[in-house]
């Protein structure tokens, strides 16, 4: 990619791992981020990824996909 007349780069992201700093300082660019881009998302994703865990959706998800969906099979409780 020619970035020509770039001067910032900035990620939409918590960390600039993914950009090469010393290359980008190396011809003048800045480089930045955005420290609490998506904080909320990414803590509500997780709750929501325990609670598909608690409750033992991946496991619903595999049977039907499988076409197995017996009730009886899975305790509820």
């Amino acid at each position: 990619m020619d970035a020509t007349g770039c001067s910032v780069v900035t990620r939409y992201a918590t960390g600039i791992d993914g950009i090469d700093v010393d290359a980008a300082t190396d011809r003048g660019v800045r480089v930045t981020n955005v420290p609490e881009f998506c904080g909320v998302e990414v803590a509500e994703h997780v709750i929501a990824l325990v609670l598909a865990f608690v409750r033992g959706i991946p496991i619903y998800s595999a049977e039907t996909t499988n076409g197995k969906w017996d009730w009886r099979d899975f305790d509820p409780c």
